[in-house]
Formats: C-alpha cells, structure tokens, sequence
C-alpha cells in the first residue's frame, strides 16, 4: 500500500524463475479507468503515470495449470490527489521454478521509505 514513483513512467511486477528476474515470456496490459492499455512483454506492466501518485490494492498471481502459465490480475486506487482507479491482468510462460517477485519502476526510483508490499503465499 501506499506505493508511488519519483518519476512519470510506470512500474513492472517480474517474477524469479530459479532466483533470477524473468525478462521474457510475459503478456501483459494496464490501463487507467477508461484509458488505453500500456502493453508489455518483458514484465507484468503497472500503468503509475505521474510522479508522487499513491496507490493501494491487489494483486493476484497464480498459476494456471491447464495452461503451464502464470497469470496476474490486480486493481490499485489511487489515494492521492485525483480517485482513478488502474487494473491490469496478464501471464507470463515457461518459468521452471517461481522463486519470488520483483517490482521496479521502469524509470526513476520509488519515493522514500513510505510505501509497503505485503505477499501472501498459498
């Protein structure tokens, strides 16, 4: 929760295939309330579009069995200056062992020390 950029781009979610950060295999969109989908396909894209927005929500990952695919689906609100909402969904293909998650912004950093990631394991 409470997780914003120091930049105006928006933030990849990678998963870790053995302990190394997976930058192939995924397909992936995100898109603001009403707006139009940033693709990608090296990572699990989070539309953020402006600096300082905070965002807080879910993210769901599992793993889809008949398929031999990760798949990732989330909404985040933005608790900041305007209310938008921003969703995203996507998957991502032949990960051998899934040993983590990473999520950076695309460009920048994010904003101090403030925001928090809680994951869940089932």
């Amino acid at each position: 929760s409470n997780l914003s950029l120091s930049g105006t781009d928006d933030s990849l979610l990678r998963l870790l295939d053995g302990g190394v950060a997976k930058t192939t295999g995924y397909t992936s969109a995100s898109a603001f309330d009403g707006g139009s989908n940033a693709v990608s396909t090296n990572g699990f894209r989070v539309r953020m579009g402006a600096a300082a927005r905070i965002f807080t929500g879910q993210i769901t990952l599992d793993f889809d069995t008949s398929l031999n695919v990760w798949r990732i689906d989330g909404i985040l609100t933005e608790t900041s200056a305007g209310v938008s909402s921003v969703n995203f969904s996507g998957y991502c293909t032949n990960v051998t062992t899934l040993s983590g998650i990473r999520l950076l912004p695309i460009s920048g950093n994010f904003n101090g020390a403030s925001g928090t990631i809680k994951v869940t394991y089932r």
